[in-house]
């Protein structure tokens, strides 16, 4: 299970969004902010990266032999805690475990020559806390386009457009799509 700590900022600041959609006033703040959380969560789903820097607790009811951790990409580890087999709750020394984060997928490993502690059997026994997320500038540019074609098309579709996303939006975020199946 994972639990957001801190969401990220937004990806991209009102007045660039204005500036996209050629906005000379503040009106329409609150819709294009709307628009660009739906983008956001759209771009992140189909991608599978997290979006923007954020913090998250991964939390699971013991340490995995192979420990991968769900959002990436991991800039870094906050804190490693577990409930240990007396039922007190510890915080691991960072230098009893590494982060191997050359890949598409993010794991986490005992330091060498060593193995997980035992945890006692309990819900969320083993909590990650973890710093995740970039934004590639091809997914900045993907929500922009989503924002800009969102804003000027209030319907799914209307006589000119037939289409539900700007062409080039997948094309974008494919650049930056993660492997899930890995």
């Amino acid at each position: 299970m994972i639990k957001l700590i801190t969401p990220a900022a937004p990806a991209i600041s009102t007045a660039d969004l204005r500036a996209h959609c050629r906005i000379d006033g503040t009106e329409e703040d609150a819709q294009l902010e709307a628009f660009l959380a739906a983008a956001h969560q759209y771009c992140e789903d189909f991608t599978g990266l997290a979006l923007g820097s954020q913090t998250v607790e991964e939390l699971l009811p013991a340490f995995p032999a192979d420990f991968e951790l769900s959002r990436f990409p991991v800039t870094s580890i906050v804190s490693v805690n577990y409930v240990g087999l007396d039922g007190v709750e510890m915080a691991m020394s960072p230098f009893s475990y590494s982060l191997d984060d050359y890949g598409q997928r993010a794991r986490l490993w005992p330091a060498y020559n060593t193995s997980w502690p035992e945890t006692l059997d309990v819900v969320n026994a083993v909590r990650v806390r973890y710093v995740a997320g970039s934004l590639p500038a091809t997914v900045r540019s993907a929500m922009l386009l989503m924002v800009g074609s969102l804003y000027e098309n209030r319907q799914d579709q209307s006589t000119s457009q037939t289409h539900s996303l700007p062409h080039g939006v997948h094309a974008l975020l494919a650049l930056n799509r993660v492997n899930l199946g890995v």
